[in-house]
């Protein structure tokens, strides 16, 4: 095995060692329920653009399909501007 694979592998128990230390730490000065993070706005945000790009692709791909249908005439698959 590589060097540099030997030392990301430490490097990756040393964060995840160090993880558990820090928890604990912040579990004996501050409650748990305080360590919760509400969900950000910023994830909620993303969310919702993700799921309406979702959208709108599917929505795009069953429209062209139904003008084919409807038309006879087939489109390229490409975009052009």
């Amino acid at each position: 095995m590589p060097l540099s694979h030997l030392l990301l592998a430490l490097a990756v128990v040393a964060v995840w060692g160090a993880n558990f230390v820090v928890i604990k730490g912040a579990l004996t000065d501050l409650p748990p329920l305080l360590l919760a993070e509400p969900l950000p706005l910023w994830k909620l945000a993303a969310a919702g653009m993700v799921m309406g790009g979702l959208g709108l692709s599917v929505f795009s791909a069953r429209r062209s399909r139904t003008v084919a249908f409807m038309t006879g005439k087939s489109y390229p698959a490409i975009w052009r501007p």
